[in-house]
This record gives structure tokens, sequence and C-alpha cells, in this order.
């Protein structure tokens, strides 16, 4: 069983994604796109980049960078969420069970389950959320 899903693949999520697994867990993040980021011309207002970078660009390196730490992006559209000890993610194609989720709601995270992920990032949780 998957020890956090992320639902929103964008990069808020891939962020969370990142964070929780060098903590440790075994992250899945779930979404149908990547954000509204990947629409944008260029991007300069970004730390660490001399020259400007595509928002398409931008978004492929964040999740290149999930995958190179060993985090499963799917791509499937979330239909429902399902509690019955456990979240059961159903998309349009599959559906997974997982212990704690983490989900966007009006462009902020939400914790659906605070068991696992507030104790290890809390740092996080509180940007998110904020």
């Amino acid at each position: 069983m998957i020890s956090i899903m992320i639902i929103g693949n964008g990069p808020a999520g891939i962020s969370a994604g990142i964070y929780a697994k060098r903590t440790g867990l075994d992250v899945t993040i779930i979404g149908k796109d990547s954000g509204a980021l990947k629409k944008a011309d260029k991007v300069e207002n970004y730390y660490g980049f001399s020259e400007p970078i595509k928002g398409v660009d931008l978004v492929q390196n964040g999740i290149n960078q999930a995958k190179r730490l060993g985090i499963t992006i799917i791509n499937e559209e979330v239909i429902s969420i399902e509690f019955n000890e456990d979240y059961i993610i159903k998309t349009d194609k599959n559906e997974k069970k997982t212990e704690d989720l983490l989900r966007k709601n009006n462009n902020k995270f939400l914790l659906v389950k605070l068991s696992t992920l507030l104790i290890v990032i809390p740092p996080l949780y509180l940007y998110l959320l904020n």
C-alpha cells in the first residue's frame, strides 16, 4: 500500500512529493495534467536560472527530479475518493489504496488525514495551507 498519495501533479504536487520522499515515505502522485505552468512561454522570476526557461521545460525538470527519487507519477483523472480505514482513490482507469492523502482544493493543499505528513514535514504543511 502507498504511504501517501498526492492528488495533483503540477509543480506544487511534485514539490510536496519530493519533500515527502526525502523523509523516507513511499509517495505516489496522481493527476490528469501537470498544471498551468506548462502553458507559460517563459519563466524569468525563478531562483537559480540565469536565462528564462519555458514553463513546459521547468515542469518536466520537476517531474524528472521526482522520478529520479523514485516517486511514482500516475497520469489519470481522479473520479472519486472513498474512506474505509484507508483511502481508496478511483480514477478513470484504476483504483489505488493509500494510508494518507494530500489533495488540492481551491489552490491550496489540504491534508485529508494527518498521521504521517504533518509529523515529518510541518513546514511544508504550513506553507501549502497559507
